[in-house]
């Protein structure tokens, strides 16, 4: 079995039109979020299994607008 997070974070601009990527920043924004850890059989590909996670988490009431998704081994 394998083990994996969700991370999401808002795409946020600074005063200088660069994305504000440094995760502490955007923890201090809210527009940072980690899922709880999932588990996987081996056999599923990791693709399928970001598909999964971003589509459940799309369903949330409060899912964050604009954002990139990383999918993490844990």
């Amino acid at each position: 079995m394998k083990k994996y997070v969700l991370v999401v974070r808002s795409v946020i601009f600074d005063a200088d039109r660069k994305i504000i990527s440094d995760d502490e920043k955007l923890k201090a924004l809210n527009c940072y979020w980690e899922s709880p850890v999932y588990e996987y059989d081996d056999s599923i590909h990791q693709t399928a299994v970001l598909d999964e996670l971003i589509d459940k988490y799309e369903k949330k009431t409060d899912a964050l607008p604009n954002c990139r998704y990383e999918l993490k081994p844990v």
